[in-house]
């Protein structure tokens, strides 16, 4: 009987450390992809990594209401992405004592992902940026991993700190182009005088304001 009993003990047991691990592996579903410590390259990566803990401890951070706070490193040119978005990234990653977790650079392929698939610091930061913009998250627990974490990389609330370039956003066409082109239209265009006939070299509102002039 008591053979029994201590079988019966153990597999309870079991069972629950199964569905702890269940719930952890359902509850980091769709992040973006993580890295473990040992396949962080070399010594020149974790100095990076300690400068980037470094940097976001100063105080030339913008909070918001949720908590989140970031920094602009460059600021871009192209479109926003929304929370129904996908983008294009490069980022690295970083808890507050500089060790470093997972990075984009490292691997040397930037992710794609969907805006709202991952923690919700990722979710409203990058809704934040324009193509072409760095920024650096400094991102609470409560909007990262809370006290589930993602172990063994990153432990229970974890405050995490995040260097992120928006490169692109597939799910909006033309958003990378977007940029370039404000950009040659900046230093290139010049003052025109304004004419009652549409010009075929106009864009498609310019056109129109034409035309209405041209009908009045």
């Amino acid at each position: 009987m008591f053979k029994d009993r201590t079988t019966l003990t153990v597999t309870v047991v079991a069972v629950i450390a199964l569905v702890i691990m269940v719930v952890a592996t359902l509850l980091s579903a769709g992040q973006p992809p993580l890295v473990a410590p040992s396949t962080v390259t070399a010594a020149a990566g974790q100095s990076v990594a300690v400068a980037l803990a470094t940097q976001a401890a100063g105080s030339d951070f913008q909070t918001t209401a949720s908590g989140l706070r970031y920094k602009v490193e460059t600021e871009g040119t192209g479109a926003k992405p929304t929370a129904s978005s996908t983008v294009t990234v490069n980022y690295r990653g970083v808890l507050t004592d500089g060790t470093q977790f997972d990075s984009s650079y490292d691997r040397g392929q930037p992710a794609t992902f969907a805006v709202n698939g991952v923690i919700p610091g990722w979710t409203e930061g990058l809704q934040l940026m324009s193509v072409g913009s760095t920024y650096m998250l400094y991102i609470p627990p409560d909007l990262a991993y809370g006290a589930v974490g993602r172990p063994p990389v990153i432990p229970s609330n974890s405050t995490l700190i995040f260097k992120v370039e928006l490169l692109d956003i597939p799910s909006q066409a033309g958003a990378t182009e977007a940029a370039t082109d404000e950009a040659e239209v900046d230093a290139t265009e010049e003052p025109t005088e304004a004419t009652t006939e549409p010009d075929t070299n106009l864009n498609a509102e310019n056109a129109v304001t034409a035309e209405a002039t041209a009908d009045s």
